[in-house]
């Protein structure tokens, strides 16, 4: 059935011709496009690509493949088939514009819930297309996909067709006029900035394409960009992480961070957590983001507000990092943040020093002081057999929870966690 349905639209095909309009395409092509309605609106769980039952035997599995094979061959010559017709310059635009109803065009969008990219890469094309033809329907078409990215922002994360969508944006982003409009602007900042906490990164390339297209009109919107980044980090998922590192260095190159300081500060710390991190992939690609001429010059602008955290992190790493590659990278890493101000630097070490002596010291005394208890107690207990010792908190071998009503109602709920769940 799907083989002569798909010879049936192959053969529709050639009638796109000035000579068959008029006598057959024309007059039946309310027919034709309600045919077309019926057989590609459907659910995609429903789709007949999807039996393909793989426990009966080697026979029905290679009837089933090949039943496969001509249901994809069917869907794609009427996809063909509507982008023929929706392209086809002799007939009057005006007459295709009634079947692009919103309801039409919210329901292709909906098609891109599809498992199979065969399918998505058509009605991509397909899509794109009637954004480009039928004029008086591109915000419409916009409105179209703005509520499905919004509706992947909120409800369902797992679409599939969103790198698809993403990939017509960035054409029409590229269409932008300069300066933008303001619903171009808040479309940056209400749907593709909240597209970052998604933690998937198989859309995140279509993602960088289109931010970075918008920078590239204005590069004012680089700052809620950087915002929208450390903002949405995805914590416990490296792979993710480091992608997010390669957008903040993108972002930084196009940011102006002359009136910047408090954002300055926030981006730095979060490239000094990644380069203390555990993973060799984000230190790595946290360390590549000083190779960039722009970060070394912020670093230098607001050099008294980020060497302090910076400097004593990097001089720690340099000398007591377990892996030994990084390691001679870090004391690079500390010779370069060194040449951007050598008395900056020094100060830095100086203050880390301080503090970290005025650290030490505390220790020693409250060992002091805990010998001094020791030896009184011992005292006591010889003088007074009968005597217990006090519970002190914060000491080595005592808990807080004992002595908050709070942390022992966490404590306490926590045990009980841990026992059912070893039940």
């Amino acid at each position: 059935m799907q083989h002569y349905q798909s010879d049936y639209f192959e053969e529709l095909a050639s009638y796109l011709e000035e000579k068959y309009l008029k006598t057959i395409i024309t007059p039946n092509l309310n027919k034709l496009i309600h045919t077309i309605e019926v057989i590609i609106f459907r659910q995609p769980s429903t789709l007949p690509l999807e039996i393909i039952n793989y426990s009966i035997g080697f026979d029905e599995k290679s009837i089933e493949c090949q039943r496969f094979e001509e249901v994809q061959k069917m869907y794609g010559s009427i996809y063909s088939f509507m982008l023929q017709l929706f392209s086809c310059q002799c007939i009057d635009i005006c007459t295709l514009k009634m079947f692009v109803t919103p309801s039409f065009i919210n329901r292709i969008i909906g098609l891109y819930e599809s498992e199979y990219e065969n399918e998505r890469s058509h009605l991509k094309v397909l899509l794109h297309r009637l954004y480009a033809r039928f004029v008086p329907r591109r915000m419409m078409i916009r409105k179209a996909i703005d509520d499905k990215l919004l509706e992947v922002i909120y409800l369902d994360a797992n679409f599939n067709g969103t790198a698809e969508l993403l990939n017509i944006l960035s054409a029409l982003i590229s269409g932008f006029s300069v300066p933008l409009s303001t619903y171009n602007v808040l479309f940056f900042k209400n749907v593709l900035l909240p597209l970052l906490k998604i933690n998937t990164a198989y859309f995140h390339e279509s993602l960088l394409r289109n931010t970075m297209l918008y920078l590239g009109k204005d590069s004012s919107l680089a700052v809620p960009l950087i915002k929208a980044l450390i903002q949405y980090w995805p914590f416990g998922n490296s792979a993710n992480e480091v992608l997010f590192i390669m957008h903040l260095g993108e972002a930084i190159e196009i940011c102006d961070f002359d009136k910047q300081g408090p954002l300055a500060i926030r981006v730095f710390k979060r490239i000094v957590k990644c380069l203390s991190g555990e993973h060799l992939q984000i230190v790595d690609q946290a360390m590549c983001l000083f190779e960039k001429d722009i970060v070394l010059q912020v670093l230098h602008n607001y050099k008294n507000l980020i060497y302090p955290f910076l400097v004593p992190v990097v001089d720690n790493l340099a000398q007591t990092h377990w892996h030994p590659q990084l390691k001679e990278s870090f004391k690079s890493l500390s010779l370069i943040i060194e040449e951007v101000d050598t008395a900056a630097f020094e100060q830095a070490m100086n203050n880390s020093n301080a503090i970290t002596q005025q650290i030490n010291e505390q220790a020693n005394n409250r060992k002091l002081l805990d010998q001094k208890w020791d030896y009184l107690n011992q005292k006591i207990m010889q003088l007074y057999p009968d005597y217990e010792e006090p519970d002190i908190p914060y000491s080595a071998n005592k808990v807080v929870t004992n002595f908050n009503e709070m942390y022992y109602s966490i404590g306490q709920k926590r045990c009980s966690q841990n026992a059912s769940y070893l039940d």
